[in-house]
């Protein structure tokens, strides 16, 4: 048997907005990409260990020698001097 919940295991959207100082469309990707939560009515709530271990989960670190990316994904190669001017 699990352990019971307690409620001050859980953090509302808003706070955990305000915590992490992300966008409420940052949090909406997350949970869309498999940010656990709950709703209870209109309202959602997350706890906060399973938003530290899913965070966790997307880290990353970047080859030094892959080309740099952008937010939008594409590849940002590094550019020489204009040969227009």
């Amino acid at each position: 048997m699990s352990p019971a919940l307690t409620l001050s295991e859980f953090i509302s959207a808003k706070a955990l907005i305000e915590h992490l100082a992300v966008t409420r469309a940052v949090l909406a990707s997350w949970m869309n990409r498999g940010l656990p939560y709950i709703r209870v009515g209109r309202s959602l709530y997350f706890r906060e260990a399973s938003v530290a271990g899913w965070l966790g989960t997307q880290e990353r670190t970047r080859d030094p020698e892959s080309p740099r990316t952008t937010p939008e994904g594409g590849s940002k190669q590094p550019q020489g001097p204009r040969k227009d001017r």
